[in-house]
Parts: structure tokens; sequence; C-alpha cells
């Protein structure tokens, strides 16, 4: 008896040391990640949004890297680059973009002040030309150091954002093993991170194919609504807000009212203005803009990309409720929250609830089924058992 206490209490010591070991590592990398948390959370949407252009690009290109690599340059950085000259081009016109109801909208979601400053700069160069001769040396070192500042950070944050993409992309079927390893093949863990990778890639994947197609097709709507329509009453920045109202439409419900309902106030108000009566145009545009950018995408288009997805009023509460709570990121982070908290209410809960073993199942309804637990089952091999492919067709969960 005393040689078996004796050789209990060096082993309770030393685990206890490892626990505070990976207790003390984990705050740390919860710290690291959250400096930049908004960051790593585009970079997973991202990744969720290209893995199944990744999928098919595996099937002709041996190497996963390669795979990523061209995953990355065609698709994800032609995607920043449009983003950050849509986002360019934006600053510059902020004034014509936000009237005082828009701002009011936005105000809650972004730093207006911080945006209408860029803009005045963007805008009028000559501005910083003058005042850099009235500041004289200091201000052009102030001024130069701010700028590669500015420079140098969105640079950091962008290269973090392809790196997250590209090394997911490239290891997620490291990730799958290892997770299954770690966790027990068929375990309760092993499920649910099944569970929730299949749902986030659904809500993520869908959301971006929805959003690439309302945007397409309000650019190419107000476009050519500004070809038939007098100067008085066109529509500024066409290209712009189209993908704007794109970028609306991943709120669901919402979709582009954000942006073509102030547009049609903007229209009325300018044909109202005008004295030979133009009500036509502005009215023609709003009927346009809610059937073919509102009713008929929410009632046949979203239903079709969405397939399985999570309810419309638990997504709105998670769009805009994580962009309150956490900013601009929990556009990201909210819907991701939303699936891991609901997969686990379901997998989980009813069994502790009824004090049975903790053992999700497949069978919760028709997006349990074997065949969904892949995002995209194109990429299935036949010739691998079903377990092995929820591994080797690339999802970084089991």
């Amino acid at each position: 008896m005393t040689a078996g206490r004796a050789s209990l209490v060096p082993r309770s010591k030393a685990r206890l040391g490892y626990w505070l070991l990976a207790a003390v590592a984990l705050v740390v990398f919860l710290g690291a990640v959250y400096l930049f948390v908004g960051t790593l959370v585009t970079g997973l949407f991202l990744y969720y949004a290209v893995r199944p252009i990744n999928r098919r690009l595996r099937g002709r290109i041996d190497s996963d890297g390669w795979a990523a690599v061209a995953t990355l340059f065609l698709v994800v950085v032609p995607l920043l680059a449009l983003v950050g000259y849509v986002a360019f081009i934006a600053i510059q016109n902020v004034d014509t973009l936000l009237n005082q109801d828009v701002r009011r909208l936005v105000q809650p979601y972004v730093d207006l002040g911080s945006i209408t400053s860029l803009s005045d700069l963007a805008s009028n160069p000559q501005a910083i030309v003058d005042q850099l001769r009235q500041s004289g040396l200091q201000g052009v070192v102030s001024m130069t150091l701010g700028a590669i500042g500015i420079i140098t950070n969105a640079v950091i944050h962008v290269f973090l954002m392809s790196a997250v993409v590209f090394y997911l992309l490239r290891d997620d079927r490291r990730l799958a093993a290892w997770f299954r390893s770690a966790v027990g093949e068929g375990s309760p863990a092993h499920v649910l991170g099944r569970h929730i990778d299949r749902d986030v890639s659904q809500v993520y994947f869908s959301n971006v194919l929805f959003m690439t197609t309302i945007g397409v097709l309000s650019a190419l709507g107000y476009s050519g609504y500004n070809l038939v329509a007098p100067a008085s009453v066109q529509i500024p920045l066409p290209i712009v807000l189209g993908v704007l109202t794109g970028v609306a439409s991943i709120v669901p419900l919402v979709v582009g009212k954000l942006v073509y309902v102030p547009i049609a106030a903007f229209l009325f108000g300018a044909a109202l203005q005008n004295p030979d009566g133009l009500l036509v145009y502005p009215i023609a545009f709003t009927v346009g803009a809610f059937l073919f950018l509102d009713f008929i995408p929410l009632t046949f288009l979203l239903p079709v990309m969405a397939g399985r997805a999570l309810h419309s009023g638990l997504m709105i509460f998670a769009y805009v409720g994580g962009t309150l709570v956490f900013g601009w990121y929990g556009l990201f982070l909210g819907p991701l929250v939303l699936v891991v908290a609901l997969r686990v209410w379901l997998d989980l809960v009813p069994s502790l609830v009824r004090g049975d073993p903790v053992a999700p199942g497949p069978a919760d309804g028709p997006a349990e089924t074997e065949e969904s637990d892949s995002a995209d089952p194109g990429d299935q091999s036949q010739d691998q058992p079903a377990e092995d492919q929820g591994v080797d067709d690339g999802t970084p969960g089991p």
C-alpha cells in the first residue's frame, strides 16, 4: 500500500503540471488568435467558399499543394483584388453613396469618420500636397510613416488571410485524419465535428454563390437601367453599387434592400425635382429590383443554392447580431458560432437531458444522410469506404 501510495503522488503532480502547461499554452494561443481574429475568421470563410473549387482542381492536379496554389491565384487573389478596387472606388465617392438615411443605417457597423477622412484624401490628392507644404519636413515624415504603417498593416492582414486559406486547402486532409485519430473514429466528438464542418461549409459556400449571383445581376441591371434612363435619373457608380448589393445579400431576407431601396429613394427624389415627369423610371427600377434582386432570388434561387440551409430567422440573428457583438468580422463569425451552438444542441443536449450515452447519429433528418456528409460529393472516390471518404474528400473536420 505504501509503495502504491508513493507511486501515485509524483504521477498526480506530473499530470497537474501538464494540465497547467496545456492551460498556459491555450491562453497564449487564444491571445494570439484574438489579435488577428478578424483576419483569421475571414480566411476561414474564404477557405470554405473556395473549397468546392479546390476539390475539383484536386481531381485534375495530383499535388494538394499545387491545387491549393492554383485555387489561391485563380480565385482568392482576383476576388481580393476586386474587393479592394471596389472599396477604393467606394471610398472615393462615399458622399455620393451615403446619404443621411444610409449613414444612420450603417453607423452601428462601421466607423464613418475614418471612411470620410480617407475619402477626402483619395478623391482630392492635392489636399495631401497642400498639407505637406504647410507642415514642413516633420509633417512629411509623419505622413510618410503613417502611410507606410497603413499599407504594411493591410499587406500583413492580406498575407495572413491568404496563408490561412492556402494551408487549410493544402493540409485539410491531414487535419481531418489527425482529428479522427485524436478523438476516435465514430466518437461523439467525431460525429459532431463532421456535422459542424458540413453545415459551416454549406452556409458559407451557398452565401458566396448567392452573393456573387446577386452582385452580377445587380451590376448588369443597374448598368442596363442607365442605358435607357435620362441623365437626371441615372444611378451613380452602377458597378460599385451592384457589388455592394451582392455583399448586402449575405443577410437572409434582407438581400439587396440595404442598397436598392436607398437607390430607389434617390431616383424618386431626382425625378420629383425634374419638371419633365420622369417618375416612370424610378417606378420601373423599383419594380425590377424587387422582382429580380429580391423576390425571385429568395423564392427560387436561394433554396436551390442553400439546400439544407439553417432556419432563415436564426441566420438573420447570426449575421446582424454577430456584427453588432463582434464588429465587422461578426458577419463571418456569427454564422460559425450559430452552427456550432446549434449542432451541440441537436447532437449532444438531448442525450444529456435524457441521461442516455452521448452518441449523436446521422439520422436527424434529410440533411444527415451519409451522402450529404461531404459538401462536394462529386469529389468522392468510388473505391473507398464511406468513412474514408469523409476524410479524403478534403474536409477540415472529421
